[in-house]
């Protein structure tokens, strides 16, 4: 599982959290990349967090980021 699924399920679970548990959760899950340090990691999940946010399958509220369903039509 890549750094966006591993996103888009943890805000499935639990929507609203904040960038650092969203982080965290990423780290702890993905433990096989420890040759990278933790600032290196937490530069990778951000960025994909402002990917997701771009795509529109997130949406970020004063730190708080959601995961943004639509309706089929």
């Amino acid at each position: 599982m890549d750094i966006e699924e591993t996103v888009i399920h943890y805000l499935e679970k639990h929507p609203g959290a904040s960038a650092n548990k969203i982080i965290n959760y990423c780290h702890h899950l993905h433990a096989e990349n420890q040759f990278l340090e933790a600032n290196q990691f937490r530069a990778i999940v951000s960025k994909k967090l402002r990917v997701l946010k771009k795509k529109r399958v997130l949406h970020n509220k004063q730190n708080a980021w959601y995961l943004l369903k639509y309706k089929a039509q």
